[in-house]
């Protein structure tokens, strides 16, 4: 979804921000996000995964939750694209 998102916003002139964890594919080619920015989420992504009872001590999932964190921090405007799975304790899809 994210890399779709990135072709649409250069095709049609925009400008686009890449955010992505240092164990992401494209770490090599872009500059991922630094130790102190997701230091910076984990408060949040372990106070979300209290919440919401989920565990999160896999170090890949625990990257891309922080890296969620800097994605949604600065935006006026989320949305949220998915459908739940059909248990309905799922969300498939992406922001």
């Amino acid at each position: 979804m994210d890399t779709h998102v990135e072709r649409l916003c250069h095709l049609h002139g925009h400008s686009c921000v890449v955010l992505i964890p240092p164990c992401h594919p494209r770490a090599k080619s872009l500059a991922p996000l630094t130790q102190p920015d997701l230091d910076a989420a984990l408060p949040f992504v372990t106070r979300a995964a209290f919440h919401l009872g989920r565990n999160v001590s896999h170090p890949i999932t625990l990257q891309y939750l922080q890296r969620n964190y800097h994605v949604i921090q600065p935006a006026y405007l989320v949305l949220a694209l998915g459908y739940f799975d059909e248990l309905r304790k799922h969300v498939l899809g992406g922001t």
